[in-house]
């Protein structure tokens, strides 16, 4: 799914949350009541909150992962250069890194 499909299904997915978990009542809005109107705001709230907390909990849990496997990713990057002569890199060649000497590279720049 693309983004807009995902961001389309969040409007209707916080009102079924309010309604079903979180107890929103929809027979009693329309200023009948002032403490029926603040539980139904404590129910969108925690319906709202719980449709932005696990997405972003886990983006945490997925980039966290992502910064374990780093060191080894790059470390199997660098091998696939040595495996390489040469690389192609605009008008200019960047000769492949030996194993030494990528601990000793700390980032390699790619200008166009």
């Amino acid at each position: 799914m693309s983004h807009r499909g995902i961001a389309a299904l969040g409007a209707p997915l916080v009102g079924i949350l309010a309604e079903r978990w979180f107890g929103w009542d929809a027979s009693s809005t329309g200023g009948t009541s002032k403490t029926a109107d603040l539980k139904n705001a404590d129910a969108l709230s925690s319906a709202l909150l719980l449709c932005m907390l696990v997405p972003w909990f886990l983006c945490f849990i997925f980039y966290t992962f992502l910064h374990l496997t780093y060191p080894a990713d790059k470390e199997y990057a660098l091998a696939q250069l040595q495996e390489e002569d040469a690389v192609e890199v605009g008008y200019e060649a960047v000769p492949a890194v030996t194993r030494g000497e990528a601990r000793r590279v700390k980032s390699v720049r790619f200008d166009a």
